[in-house]
């Protein structure tokens, strides 16, 4: 299987734009419909078709790079939650450091 370094920059970029549109789109239905705001990144995946693309190495990567731009918060049974930083960067493009494997 292949993992998050035979990733080009651009489809790293992607994912992570990507897995954060899915969160934002989550949490925006769950706050109309009075659901949970916390969320497992599997559950972020499920609609998405990855096509054989790594999630499960690229995945943690995107979480922490979020985490470190404040857009998220990462909670101790590893679910997580966009905050008010991150509902301000919606449409945004998440470009994840070149030096990232």
């Amino acid at each position: 299987m292949s993992n998050s370094s035979t990733l080009t920059p651009r489809e790293k970029t992607l994912l992570a734009t990507r897995f954060f549109k899915l969160l934002s789109e989550k949490n925006f239905d769950a706050e109309r419909t009075g659901q949970s705001l916390a969320f497992s990144p599997d559950s972020i995946w499920e609609t998405a078709d990855l096509d054989g693309i790594p999630k499960e190495s690229i995945t943690p990567i995107i979480i922490d790079h979020l985490r470190k731009l404040d857009y998220i918060i990462v909670h101790a049974d590893g679910k997580i939650s966009i905050n008010n930083n991150g509902k301000d960067h919606y449409n945004e493009e998440i470009i994840l450091p070149e030096n990232i494997q």
